[in-house]
């Protein structure tokens, strides 16, 4: 079975990467109207070359700097690449911009063709072979062959396809060896198919035009996003789409390079971003009807439920639930060690035009761990961007000036759906280099400890951390110890990071250490209170569970509707506390005519003394109710005493204090300050000599 992999052109205008295609192939990909008139490539165009063992689906690209956001729609998802140099011009702006935008995508292989060479003599040649040396020294195409060739004579295509054959051989054997480490034991009948196709029709496209000079660059990204994390048929089905038209008696058509995963006719998908749910009427790959696209190909789909003015270039067409669209991403970013008169450098809180994907956005950066990234850096940044895009782990991204358009930098997505990291403390910025891991475990469990509180399932982690067996990981990471499991309700558990969970306890400790230093006297404090300062958090059983965790390891004191921070309060002697604990239960079954503070001291044997400070403080932990100075009640009476006048007076016209006062069975020593308490709180509002419930009155 051949291998399917996809080869990327890059060069400067006019130095004849369409002319060598066909030469290659017998492909003209200049297939616009417009581009046979003006003789250079506008929009993408695609060609198949077989090569024996080996299948490449060439991608032409645009060579124009007005067309460079095209060149980056067409150059993602490459397995290797052709630099194409005209012996004639040499090296020139986006020859220089092409090459960093292909090291900036981490490619491993490739070959060099210089065209044009029966348009110059041998001495010239040597020269311009030497520049493309210089220029090529510090990136992936150092060691590359450079064949010399002509299309007019046929110089050098036999030997440039002989190059070719040799490159996509060993970059198809290392990703082999990289899908056999990645899935020990597992035989994947897609994993060696990265073929690339293009399903022709006549239509008219959206296209996208740019500006842009050139660039150099030469800073490594991490290892963990290497070619070895490539998704593979395994992970759920993403497709960039490049071109959306409406085809006679076929409805709506998108066409794009598949990711990852696979989709056959009648799969339910959705767009993204939109949330449109679609469904594929058919297939095609290569001009042919197929039942199935996977990884690497690509794919015309013919999709039912959406009208092709909707979709264009930037969205997704992805498996239900894999893709959840942010506006705020984390990544690794690396800048350019040069852009020629522009300046490099990505100051922190600085707007650049993100590319990722075939999309294009404004984007704030947020530098994580310095201010300035200067040239050739690299660093973890927060993009904060103008609308949301649908991206995922590993994901690489270019980035380039707001003005002049130039490219500066790029990188990787380490955190698709990120929250806004406030101040990064020396584990936050470790946690940030494990999501750039190649140990899938590691990534996993900083990708979970990122998701903090938010819910997430085990398949999430295709997105979130490019694992496409998500189940078997979270069991390795609760083994480990490294998830704890919550149980929310008899049918839901949730799973979180453990160091996620000591960070959230250490933040509850934390207000509750500040609202018990705000009220001193306070034992406990009222739960709802609590949770009130932790609506932020947005789920309420969850927190629950968190704080029941807290209490059995022995941070807090917990009930239904007090808790405390163990450790708090006034710190009472162990006579006082017995003292206390005998006054809270006499004031309970004293009922209205409750003792007063002299009476309460002539009960205590001793530490008398104590005692109006001990009321105070069982009124500031809510046990007794402070109705009037020195009266007080317990919190269970003023409860009762609430229910009945609430049952007597419902619907009805009120009641004076003398009816109140019969009620209750009291005199008015302990009705009149009552009433006057209810009044207060506003749980009965006074009209002339009768009250009613204040919640029945409006």
């Amino acid at each position: 079975m051949a291998t399917d992999l996809i080869l990327g052109t890059a060069g400067h205008i006019d130095h004849g990467k369409t002319s060598l295609i066909r030469a290659l192939t017998g492909t003209d990909t200049d297939r616009l109207p417009e581009e046979k008139r003006r003789g250079i490539t506008i929009e993408l165009g695609f060609a198949e070359l077989p090569l024996g063992d080996v299948r490449l689906g060439i991608v032409d690209v645009p060579g124009h700097e007005r067309f460079v956001r095209t060149m980056l729609a067409g150059a993602t998802g490459i397995d290797l690449a052709m630099l194409v140099v005209a012996a004639d011009d040499s090296i020139k702006p986006q020859t220089r911009e092409h090459l960093d935008i292909l090291r900036l995508l981490d490619l491993e292989a490739g070959v060099i063709a210089l065209t044009k060479c029966d348009l110059v003599d041998g001495d010239w040649l040597e020269l311009v072979e030497a520049e493309i040396r210089e220029l090529v020294r510090p990136t992936f195409l150092a060691d590359a062959p450079i064949v010399r060739t002509s299309t007019v004579t046929g110089l050098g295509i036999d030997e440039l396809r002989g190059e070719l054959a040799r490159a996509a051989a060993r970059v198809a054997e290392r990703r082999a060896e990289s899908l056999s480490q990645n899935r020990p034991g597992e035989g994947d009948r897609h994993s060696e198919s990265f073929q690339f196709s293009v399903f022709s029709f006549q239509s008219s496209e959206k296209r996208a035009t740019d500006e842009s000079p050139r660039t150099k660059q030469n800073e490594p990204v991490p290892d963990g996003f290497g070619t070895g994390s490539r998704p593979t048929a395994h992970a759920p089905f993403r497709m960039a789409i490049d071109r959306s038209f409406s085809l006679a008696g076929h409805g709506t058509v998108v066409t794009g390079s598949v990711s990852s995963g696979m989709a056959r006719v009648g799969d339910e998908l959705v767009v993204e971003p939109g949330e449109i749910q679609v469904r594929v009427r058919s297939l095609h790959n290569h001009d042919r009807p197929v039942e199935e696209v996977h990884r690497g190909q690509r794919a015309a789909c013919n999709l039912a439920g959406v009208h092709h003015d909707t979709l264009g270039r930037g969205q997704l067409l992805a498996a239900v639930g894999h893709l959840k669209p942010s506006r705020l991403i984390t990544a690794r970013l690396q800048t350019v060690a040069d852009a020629g008169a522009v300046a490099v450098a990505i100051k922190n809180r600085s707007r650049v035009r993100l590319h990722v994907g075939t999309a294009e956005v404004m984007s704030v950066v947020r530098l994580l761990d310095r201010d300035l990234l200067d040239a050739g850096q690299s660093g973890p940044a927060q993009l904060f961007l103008s609308e949301p895009v649908a991206v995922v782990w590993g994901q690489p991204l270019v980035v380039r000036s707001e003005s002049p358009v130039v490219t500066i930098g790029g990188g990787h997505v380490l955190d698709p759906n990120a929250e806004k990291i406030r101040r990064p403390d020396e584990e936050v910025l470790r946690m940030l280099d494990d999501l750039a891991s190649g140990d899938r475990t590691v990534r996993a469990s900083a990708a979970l400890f990122f998701a903090g509180l938010r819910p997430r399932k085990p398949d999430d982690l295709a997105r979130l951390a490019g694992i496409d067996n998500g189940a078997e990981v979270c069991a390795e990471l609760l083994a480990r110890g490294e998830l704890i499991e919550m149980v929310i309700s008899p049918s839901r558990r949730v799973s979180l990071h453990h160091r996620a969970y000591e960070r959230l306890a250490d933040r509850i400790a934390g207000v509750l250490k500040k609202m018990h230093d705000r009220e001193p006297l306070r034992v406990v404090i009222d739960r709802s209170r609590l949770m009130h300062l932790l609506e932020w958090l947005g789920d309420d059983a969850l927190v629950s569970a968190v704080l029941a965790r807290m209490r059995d390891e022995g941070r807090i004191r917990l009930t239904d509707a007090t808790v405390a921070l163990e450790g708090c309060g006034p710190k009472l002697s162990a006579n006082e506390q017995k003292l206390l604990a005998q006054l809270i239960e006499r004031f309970r079954t004293a009922g209205i005519e409750s003792p007063s503070i002299q009476q309460c001291r002539e009960l205590a044997v001793r530490n008398q003394a104590s005692v109006p400070q001990l009321l105070k403080l069982a009124a500031a932990s809510g046990e007794l109710v402070e109705i009037a100075p020195e009266y007080f009640l317990h919190r269970e009476v003023v409860n009762r005493l609430q229910q009945t006048l609430r049952e007597k007076m419902a619907g009805g016209p009120g009641m004076k204090v003398s009816q109140i006062r019969e009620l209750l069975g009291t005199t008015r020593k302990y009705a009149v300050p009552i009433c006057e308490y209810l009044d207060q709180i506003g749980y009965t509002i006074r009209e002339g000599d009768v009250r009613a419930l204040a919640d029945q009155r409006g």
